[in-house]
């Protein structure tokens, strides 16, 4: 489905089949983009627990970074009255601007039937209890697990004093897209053409090949040194270990960001954007650098902080190091233990004899929703036209 349905019968009746056939209590949501907003309400309809992890933003904006049309953060949780605000930003994304009353009125309900609601770190918890009050004592911070972590802990060795000498080795992981920072970064390349840098680049994508094109620079203008798209976790581990510095760019308030613990753990000093989970997850000075975000002068700045200071950057690389991920095995345990906490769940002590059809007639109407659309951004009142 598109980014936009509110509600999508066939899509609905097959979710509360699989419910029903498989007997399940439980239903634990990563994500709704590409899927109606409506589905938590079936599954709560139907006496499951419901789990909504909040990997982005999408239940609180049709731009899951919360980025404005200028690229900027717009805070939507500190603000007291939104509604002009996201009018601008629907409009600017060539919507007509009052659709955001239609998909709140659908998303608050969906959160709404949440039991607990989880964030990966403080700050995203914040921004969700801003956005939704009325389920503040309900959202919990659950760290997430780091995949591959037995690879990286593999790959761990104590940094000797002469690992910091020479080029300023610098890295940018993860795909190089605009709400990775990708304007700074191609900002910050022309800039740094005279620098003692050596970038690394794992992650190119067509959105930085044009944009250099359009800065007039290329795959191997300086201080570029490696310049490549798709990567595997041995190239990954293979190249953290060779960096000093990490930039980590995101205009946009992260909820975790892997990339970001993946190179901390290795010893590489992050330089990241003073916002969202990099605020929780490095502390100035102590583990790493923040910048404010959009802001290429700061990140130039920091760098020749580090470069000339390498007793700092030493340390900073012990710090990072540190700090330890969340391994699966105890991601999994905590959550399973919030699982119980929401026990007894729907059918936990009955026979799978016991399980009943799904109700021909169940809808959103039958559970006292009633949409003027299927898809929020449709303007006008579906039941009211001529049939």
């Amino acid at each position: 489905l598109s980014r936009f349905p509110a509600s999508h019968p066939a899509y609905e009746r097959a979710f509360c089949e699989v419910i029903s056939d498989c007997g399940i209590g439980l239903v634990h949501v990563h994500h709704l983009i590409g899927l109606p907003l409506s589905l938590p309400l079936f599954a709560k309809a139907l006496g499951c627990r419901v789990v909504v992890t909040l990997h982005d933003f999408h239940l609180a904006c049709h731009r899951y970074t919360l980025l404005g049309p200028d690229g900027h953060f717009c805070a939507i949780h500190e603000a007291e009255d939104h509604r002009l605000q996201c009018r601008l930003c629907l409009q600017a994304a060539g919507l007509q601007g009052e659709e955001r009353s239609r998909r709140l009125a659908l998303s608050r309900r969906s959160v709404a039937a949440a039991d607990l609601l989880l964030a990966s770190t403080p700050s995203s918890a914040a921004i969700a209890a801003g956005v939704y009050p009325e389920v503040a004592d309900r959202i919990a911070v659950l760290e997430r697990l780091s995949p591959g972590l037995e690879t990286l802990e593999a790959a761990r060795r104590p940094r000797p004093q002469a690992t910091f000498e020479g080029p300023l080795q610098v890295g940018v992981i993860g795909n190089a897209m605009p709400h990775k920072g990708l304007d700074t970064l191609v900002r910050l390349i022309r800039a740094s053409h005279d620098q003692p840098f050596a970038l690394h680049i794992l992650g190119a994508t067509p959105e930085l090949d044009q944009a250099l094109e359009e800065a007039g620079l290329t795959a191997d203008s300086s201080p570029i040194v490696r310049y490549q798209g798709a990567y595997d976790r041995p190239t990954l581990v293979q190249v953290l270990q060779r960096l000093h510095v990490a930039l980590f760019l995101s205009p946009w308030p992260e909820t975790y960001n892997i990339c970001l613990g993946e190179a901390m753990r290795l010893g590489v000093v992050p330089v990241a954007t003073a916002v969202g989970a990099h605020v929780d997850r490095v502390s100035h000075q102590q583990s790493g650098l923040l910048v404010p975000p959009a802001t290429p002068l700061a990140v130039l700045q920091a760098l020749q902080t580090l470069n000339g200071d390498r007793a700092q950057l030493a340390q900073l690389s012990a710090a990072a190091a540190a700090i330890p991920l969340m391994a699966p095995d105890t991601h999994a345990g905590r959550l399973e233990a919030l699982y119980g906490e929401l026990a007894p769940w729907r059918g936990q002590h009955q026979p799978p004899s016991a399980r009943r059809a799904v109700d021909p007639q169940l809808s959103l109407a039958a559970l006292g929703v009633r949409l003027a659309q299927d898809r929020w951004i449709e303007a006008g009142v579906r039941w009211d036209e001529p049939t």
